[in-house]
């Protein structure tokens, strides 16, 4: 089984990615730097920018069939709202609502041909606004918005969208979450 993880230069999805490489899977680790990547004979580093086109485009020709697209990447920008700078909202935006349809728009023909499972890794700031995280909370509201969407946009026991917001299940535990399936209506 075959599975990309992206955002793996650190946190949440490096854990994903050593985890999964633990059990036995091959992972294709997206990272901006490939110097950046988790160390493991499993781990094949891939060269991906999120917000990069035509990175994503040749890495999904090249990687093919997905028994898992693990969308993780993301930035987090801290500032008040009312003194955020607006290009630093945009890249907020840009990276974490933007990159994610992108790398589900790059890699879903490769999820299916694989008959595999998206897992977009949410927050619970998804859920309730922090301070000064206010355009970080928008983010991931949105996330939440588009993979509830996505959910309803597809046939019923045919839907490859997951979501997972791993403060809430790994927090301090140093393991990469378990993704819970969302039932679809």
């Amino acid at each position: 089984m075959t599975f990309l993880v992206t955002g793996t230069s650190s946190g949440i999805g490096r854990a994903i990615a050593v985890r999964l490489a633990e059990h036995g899977h091959e992972v294709v680790a997206g990272v901006r730097k490939i110097a950046d990547a988790p160390a493991h004979p499993r781990i094949r580093p891939v060269e991906l920018d999120v917000t990069d086109a035509a990175q994503l485009a040749a890495a999904a020709k090249d990687i093919g069939p997905l028994s898992g697209l693990v969308n993780n990447a993301g930035i987090t920008v801290s500032a008040p709202v009312e003194h955020i700078p607006l290009d630093r909202l945009r890249a907020q935006f840009e990276v974490n609502v933007v990159g994610v349809v992108a790398v589900c728009q790059a890699f879903l023909p490769g999820v299916r041909a694989g008959r595999g499972r998206i897992v977009m890794i949410s927050s619970s700031s998804g859920r309730v606004a922090i301070p000064l995280l206010g355009a970080y909370s928008a983010s991931k509201f949105a996330v939440e918005a588009l993979r509830t969407r996505c959910d309803r946009n597809c046939g019923r026991g045919t839907c490859p969208w997951w979501s997972s917001s791993p403060e809430v299940s790994s927090r301090g535990t140093g393991r990469a979450p378990r993704p819970r399936r969302r039932p679809t209506a």
